[in-house]
Order: structure tokens, then C-alpha cells, then sequence
């Protein structure tokens, strides 16, 4: 699958994450319980909406990039879950995101710059260095912390105050530093055992041309299995050739269905359903209706037409497909965006 973005949706997206990360927005969307992309759409878009009309006169364009505002708060939202255990409550707002042009956070160019900057303490740092795989970053802040810090280090660790086996993470490299920080162990250690529980982040690449070559296609079946809305999920995704992504797809097929219902890949979604063919079976179409119906319509996402989106699948799905649908429980739950479709 080609995860190359045309150019009219790059040039939509810049100015969507313009709007969307500036002071007045993010300020606005401070002010409710939850972020936009929990919020209905009626309490901010029109906010939004006049902080740049004066600027993009088409109505058409506006919406466009209304509708790209909750995909971006979702991203962002993600992005302060995954690192809450470091950063902790409200870490964004002393931090320069980094941007991809398809809409969604570069988190290893973001992590660097937190890392490189001194509006984090050191030993929060230290912990983005060693879950980014920063080696040399993590050589230097090791070096650089103090007596006190370095217990704060290691009272995280013996206490494991930190999910996502961070706090193992961190006792594989702590060991390693103490060790000597030999580099030629650096890569047995990486392999043997970061690899088993840094499952979120993708490993640099000189250590990732040194894995077996089967270890890709392993990685990315994992992370469809556990994280198939991640972020990492699309990286590690699109670093693969054609021949590993379809191995990947039709082995882990609900789940490459669903990475594919979100943002930035929506537009990709009915051909990946072409591509799975026959290793769809009757109760994955049924997942998949109820998704679009349940995660992006009821839900009020505009960033794509999920309604037309849903006919089209149920247009192209075949004659067994629709039956066993028609006699299924849950059909009630998508009935109504199908009926003039049969």
C-alpha cells in the first residue's frame, strides 16, 4: 500500500495543524472537560471556524479543514496518553510538536527536541532518550545527572511506578550504563532484550539492520495485534515493502481494516478491502460496518464522508456478505445507512 499523501491533502493539512496548534485554539480547547475529539463538534467548530474565515473565504476549504480538526486532536490526545507516565498532566504545553505533512506527530523529531531543550527535568529526559532508542542522548544525560537525580532514576524503577514496561526499559539500560556503556553490547542487548518490551517505539536504524529479516514482518503483526491505531502501527507499517505489508494484512485482516479507517489513511480504505479479498471473513465485514458506523459517524468525524464511505463498502461487498449481514444481530446497529443500497 502506498502511504504517500496527494498534494492537495498535504496543503489542507499544513494549514489544518496551523489553525489547530495555535495559542487561541489550544487555549479554547483547554477550557472543556475533554479535547475536541471527545467534544461535540457544535461547542467549538464555530469558535474555530472564525479564527480563520477572514483568511480562507471558501466555505468548501473551511469545512475541509474543520473536519481535519478532530483527527488532530485525536493525534495530539494519543500522543499525551503514551507519554503521560513521563511527562505527566500538561507536558504539551511547554512542547514544540513536530508535524509530519501528513497530519499526524513526528514523535521521534518531537522527542529529540524535548530531550535537547531544558524545560523538562533532566531525568524525564533520560527516560525519553532511552524509550526513543537515543543512545548517544542517553550516554550524555546519564553523565550529567546528579546524586538526587540519580536516585529519582532508580526509585522509578524499583517501584515501577511506570506502565507499558517502561520500567523495564529502563532497567536494561541502566544496567547497560553501569556496565561501561559498551556499544558492541549495546546491540546484543538491544536485540535480546529492549526489543522484547519496547513494543511502541521503532528501533534506529543501524539497529534495525542487524535484525533477522523475517524480525519486520513479526514486529508489525505484533503491533496490529496490540496497537493497531498507534502511530507506530503506520510507521513501522510503511517502512515495509508491498510483499511484507500483505503478508502483514492478510494475517492481522480486522485489524489492517481498522488501521485504515483513520486518519491520515481514510482515503486508502476501500482498496485495502479490495487487497484483503477472500481472507475477510463474514463476521470481519460485520466489525467493520459497525466501526464506521459506531467510531465515525454517531461520533460526527468530518474529515471524510463515512456515511458515503459505508454504502460503498456495502455496494461492493458480495451477495453472501449482505445476507449474512441482513440476518445478523447487529445489522439494526447499520441498517439505516445501507437500506437504499440493498
Amino acid at each position: 500500500m502506498n502511504f504517500v499523501h496527494s498534494l492537495q491533502h498535504l496543503s489542507l493539512v499544513k494549514l489544518a495543524v496551523e489553525i489547530y496548534t495555535s495559542p487561541e485554539v489550544r487555549n479554547y480547547e483547554k477550557r472543556f472537560v475533554q479535547p475536541f475529539y471527545y467534544t461535540y463538534n457544535g461547542q467549538w467548530e464555530p469558535f474555530v471556524r472564525e479564527k480563520f474565515s477572514s483568511r480562507i473565504p471558501f466555505e468548501v476549504v473551511q469545512d475541509t479543514i474543520l473536519g481535519a480538526i478532530k483527527p488532530l486532536s485525536y493525534e495530539l490526545f494519543t500522543w499525551k496518553t503514551d507519554h503521560w507516565e513521563i511527562l505527566r498532566s500538561n507536558a504539551d504545553v511547554k512542547i514544540n510538536f513536530c508535524w509530519k505533512q501528513g497530519g499526524t506527530i513526528d514523535r521521534l523529531e518531537t522527542a529529540k527536541s524535548l530531550i535537547h531543550g531544558e524545560d523538562f527535568t533532566i531525568t524525564q529526559r533520560f527516560f525519553m532518550a532511552c524509550y526513543y532508542w537515543l543512545k548517544e542522548e542517553a550516554i550524555q544525560l546519564w553523565g550529567k545527572l546528579s546524586p538526587s537525580d540519580f536516585e529519582n532514576v532508580m526509585l522509578a524503577v524499583s517501584y515501577q511506578r511506570f506502565g507499558s514496561k517502561l520500567g523495564l526499559i529502563l532497567e536494561i539500560w541502566i544496567k547497560w550504563l553501569q556496565d561501561g556503556a559498551d556499544c558492541e553490547k549495546y546491540y546484543d542487548i538491544c536485540i535480546k532484550e529492549l526489543l522484547r518490551f519496547n513494543r511502541y517505539v521503532p528501533p534506529s536504524d543501524d539497529l534495525y539492520k542487524k535484525l533477522a529479516p523475517e524480525y519486520p514482518i513479526c514486529r508489525a503483526l505484533g503491533l496490529l495485534d496490540e496497537h493497531p491505531r498507534s502511530s507506530f502501527c503506520r510507521y513501522f507499517l510503511s517502512t515495509l515493502n508491498n510483499t511484507q505489508q500483505m503478508i502483514v494484512f492478510q494475517n492481522e485482516c480486522s485489524q489492517a481494516a481498522r488501521l485504515f479507517l483513520d486518519w491520515p489513511l481514510q482515503h486508502q480504505f476501500l482498496e485495502i478491502i479490495k487487497c484483503l479479498g477472500e481472507h475477510l471473513t463474514k463476521e470481519n465485514y460485520i466489525l467493520i460496518f459497525k466501526q464506521i458506523v459506531t467510531e465515525k459517524i454517531q461520533r460526527h468525524f468530518r474529515d471524510f464522508n463515512y456515511e458515503g464511505l459505508l454504502k460503498a463498502l456495502w455496494l461492493q461487498s458480495s451477495l453472501e456478505i449482505k445476507e449474512y449481514s441482513r440476518n445478523h444481530p447487529e445489522f439494526e446497529i447499520f441498517r439505516e445507512y445501507v437500506r437504499n443500497s440493498y
